[in-house]
């Protein structure tokens, strides 16, 4: 967050086409937006998978049927735990596994079916799962991992009889909506616990400034084990637009560019890292004029990344930059129009976006002087809800707001420089 001359943008061009979404949803659940939006737009795509597309009231309708079916398994077992593990890999099934188990009062746990077992054996274990919802391509994985079958429930058991109407389950907007598992590089992967109200936030500011609705599609290309792609995932279903899933391991890079001239892509987000990879397949010839613009980030974005963006991506595109932290979710962005002159210091995160303020700290907790160095801390309503079950480290990480509104800071242990303008 650097103080620059850079003409950056705080909000891309707005369109006609939203639903409304006012922040007394922030004060519901997300299954309650996402069945408001079934209801202005039952019939609209909500999800296309490999080149099948699927409304939002068939979405809605078979996460029904899952709320039921797990609710029926607690049951049955006596248990009343709220962690559902999803082992369903990149396709629609994990999006119906998400609401389904939101829609039961429970909490979800996406697991890459490529995890080593002694990756997943910890994360069913840290996270106290007692159900682990797949579906017949990944049936045989519980079995290799010595997982009990009583914990598992098969989605493509469905039977087309069964009640299909929204469930009414109590759960509330500060209730646990999923867990993000950290990488683990520096020890075993801490669990971030996110609430309900943690990603309708997210969803809300997301629309606003990014003009969100029905008529944008929006690709999906990270594994949904990424918590990114969880939240990117949530913010289109909540604003209307069509999420279309592409598995890069069954297409590959190399058949990503058709796949955006076909599907006529309007929001493309991928890593730096992989922008690197399919940018060189882009030829002149090549059209992505339906691009409206591009989002990158999870990574350091160098500009050599913003050359390839002006290179490769028409100027009806806008590049899309932020940065953010797991435990805070994304505390800064701002959109760049193709050919924008660069910094010589290096990119922007962006400006602050809503309900979020970022201060630089010394280590003895005290602001420092605008324009030093110090640890970026980030207050907010909206944080996470700390790690799961480490609560040493949360009192060390997230602290209440002195001045006691429900509002905390959270201690990101990172150095940076806020400027005068929230660049």
């Amino acid at each position: 967050m650097q103080n620059t001359n850079i003409n950056i943008i705080r909000e891309a061009p707005r369109t006609k086409n939203r639903l409304p979404f006012s922040r007394d949803f922030l004060d519901k659940t997300i299954h309650e937006r996402f069945e408001y939006v079934v209801s202005r737009i039952p019939d609209s795509v909500a999800v296309n998978d490999m080149g099948v597309g699927y409304s939002y009231e068939e979405i809605n309708s078979r996460a029904n049927y899952l709320a039921r079916e797990i609710l029926k398994h607690k049951q049955s077992n006596g248990d009343q735990q709220n962690a559902v593990g999803l082992i369903l890999g990149h396709n629609v099934d994990i999006v119906i596994g998400i609401l389904g188990t939101l829609k039961s009062g429970g909490f979800f746990i996406p697991i890459d079916p490529a995890l080593p077992p002694n990756r997943v054996s910890y994360l069913i274990k840290d996270s106290q799962a007692k159900i682990l919802i797949t579906n017949n391509k990944y049936m045989n994985l519980p079995n290799q991992w010595n997982i009990d079958q009583k914990l598992v429930i098969n989605i493509d058991d469905r039977r087309e009889d069964n009640e299909c109407e929204n469930i009414s389950y109590p759960c509330s907007s500060r209730s646990v909506s999923n867990l993000v598992y950290t990488s683990g590089s520096t020890g075993n992967p801490k669990g971030v616990v996110y609430q309900h109200r943690n990603l309708l936030h997210a969803a809300w500011w997301w629309g606003e400034i990014h003009s969100l609705g029905p008529g944008d599609r929006v690709s999906l290309i990270s594994s949904f084990s990424y918590g990114g792609s969880v939240l990117h995932s949530i913010r289109t279903l909540l604003n209307g637009a069509a999420l279309y899933l592409f598995d890069v391991k069954v297409l590959g890079l190399r058949n990503l560019i058709d796949w955006i001239q076909l599907n006529e892509i309007t929001i493309l987000n991928a890593s730096p890292s992989t922008f690197r990879q399919f940018a060189p397949l882009i030829n002149k010839e090549d059209s992505l004029h339906s691009i409206r613009f591009f989002y990158t980030g999870g990574e350091t974005v160098r500009k050599s990344d913003v050359d390839l963006f002006n290179q490769h991506f028409t100027k009806n595109t806008i590049l899309r930059l932020g940065g953010g932290m797991t435990e805070a979710l994304i505390i800064a962005c701002c959109f760049l129009e193709h050919g924008s002159p660069l910094p010589s210091l290096g990119i922007p995160m962006g400006y602050i976006v809503p309900d979020k303020e970022v201060q630089i700290w010394d280590e003895n907790n005290h602001p420092v002087e605008e324009g030093e160095i110090g640890e970026i801390v980030v207050k907010s309503r909206f944080l996470s809800a700390g790690y799961w079950n480490r609560p040493e480290l949360n009192q060390q990480k997230f602290l209440p707001d002195p001045e006691g509104s429900d509002a905390q800071f959270y201690k990101s242990g990172d150095l940076g420089v806020l400027s005068s303008n929230g660049v």
